[in-house]
């Protein structure tokens, strides 16, 4: 089961650090003040087809998979979005690199997974949903045509033309102003191009300070990450975790050293990082000489401090549980967490639900 599905809630800052995006050379054929291409997708799940883009109405065009937890995340913003401005601006979602297996080119056998995600989901995703067809027509024409690597983006389509492009969770006042007639699409858009540089320059130094540590220098690497964090405060958890992580996968008994001095410092009352650490050490295959002693405590302590009915971490700690070899305490505490996720106010989407139960049947397994 992989981690990320169960921490969806994890703080945004790690994205930075997990995932590293190289801006391409040539400039890109989709932009800003372009008109909208077609939407040649292979199957609409949901809502109202789009044929073509009426100039007199505004659309938002989003790019998602089911695979990505943030596009996870951004879902039910969405949704409110749509809601709040129904009647005034179309949404649509369109599921994307959803066929990453190259032994599956061509394939469109992912399609009924989509359209069964998009089914569970509900009222949960309320706006229209598509899928892209195996050959990727319209991520080509939208997401590769304006050089957007990452998911969710979004394209705010106005009389027909792109107005901006960026992220779903960024786009609320640029819809207030749009549906206004009041946006400046020439000035968004060089704040876009700013923030953006901004960012490609944070990946390409937190490139270096892993690469560094890689190498065994985490005494250069340090630097590179205290002057990150010294201009971006807010990416201190993930700067923390990267240098984790990364000795984790190359130095591992570093690693343990490292989480313990963790476990001394503010960060011991931070769950989602003491949880996401313990997951690390509980479900790497290849490590050589995991700790599972310490991921125990690790795991232990981010139940603690959510009071033992948190079911993300109340997960970890079951499966830290049992690789410490205490099977009857690992499957108890699992079935506590199916119980909590299956209340009414539950926050947890189908789909995570099914891998905490999951779990807890391999958990009993493991019993036996």
């Amino acid at each position: 089961m992989k981690f990320a599905a169960r921490f969806f809630i994890f703080s945004a800052a790690v994205a930075l650090f997990a995932v590293v995006t190289t801006p391409s050379i040539a400039a890109p054929t989709l932009k800003v003040g372009s008109t909208a291409p077609s939407l040649p997708v292979a199957k609409w799940v949901k809502g109202t087809p789009i044929t073509k883009f009426d100039p007199n109405k505004i659309y938002v065009v989003e790019f998602w998979a089911t695979w990505c937890v943030p596009c996870k995340m951004s879902i039910p913003h969405i949704t409110e979005l749509a809601k709040k401005y129904l009647g005034k601006i179309t949404f649509t979602g369109i599921s994307i690199s959803e066929n990453r297996d190259p032994a599956d080119a061509g394939s469109s056998a992912y399609i009924p997974k989509v359209v069964a995600f998009v089914q569970n989901m509900g009222s949960k995703m309320a706006y229209n949903v598509a899928i892209d067809g195996p050959k990727s027509e319209t991520a080509d024409a939208w997401m590769n045509a304006a050089q957007q690597e990452t998911i969710p983006s979004a394209f705010v389509v106005d009389h027909k033309k792109i107005v901006w492009i960026g992220r779903p969770m960024e786009m609320d006042d640029v819809l207030s102003q749009v549906v206004a007639g009041k946006f400046d699409a020439a000035a968004a858009e060089r704040k876009r191009a700013a923030d953006e540089a901004e960012r490609n320059e944070l990946n390409q130094n937190a490139v270096k300070a892993s690469d560094l540590i890689r190498a065994g220098n985490v005494t250069e690497a340090d630097k590179i990450l205290d002057t990150i964090v010294s201009q971006h405060p807010q990416l201190k958890l993930g700067a923390r975790m990267m240098k984790f992580s990364v000795l984790l996968k190359y130095h591992e008994d570093d690693a343990y050293k490292l989480a313990k001095t963790y476990l001394e410092s503010d960060l011991k009352d931070n769950p989602d990082f003491m949880s996401r650490m313990a997951w690390m050490i509980v479900t790497d295959a290849k490590l050589k000489s995991p700790d599972y002693k310490l991921a125990l405590t690790m795991a232990e302590r981010g139940d603690e401090v959510t009071k033992h009915e948190e079911p993300q971490f109340l997960d970890v700690l079951a499966a830290a549980l049992a690789k410490n070899g205490r099977h009857e305490e690992a499957v108890a505490t699992q079935q506590k967490v199916v119980e909590l996720i299956n209340k009414p106010d539950s926050k947890y989407p189908p789909e995570a639900k099914k891998q905490f139960e999951d779990h807890l049947a391999q958990l009993k397994a493991q019993k036996k």
